[in-house]
């Protein structure tokens, strides 16, 4: 019996990571003028990212990428990484 849960339990483990799109990705950080409607994207990359947000100061954006929080500046630079500890 325990080894048929330890089968499963490593099966269920292994699904996720054959289901993962193999294909490549194009992320986009756009920013949005609501005044006007224009559009400007700021960083374009080869990459998965998601999640932006407002640093409190209004100076710079924050992204989730692999894991990681990392900072853009409003003119796309990148501003490295925020240690979470």
């Amino acid at each position: 019996m325990k080894k048929i849960i330890l089968i499963l339990l490593t099966m269920s483990f292994l699904i996720p990571i054959s289901a993962q799109n193999s294909e490549p990705v194009t992320s986009e950080l756009v920013l949005l003028n609501v005044q006007n409607g224009k559009e400007k994207v700021i960083l374009r990359e080869e990459r998965h990212f998601e999640a932006p947000n407002w640093s409190r100061d209004g100076h710079y954006l924050i992204i989730n990428a692999g894991g990681l929080l990392e900072k853009v500046s409003v003119n796309g630079d990148k501003k490295g990484v925020i240690n979470t500890g």
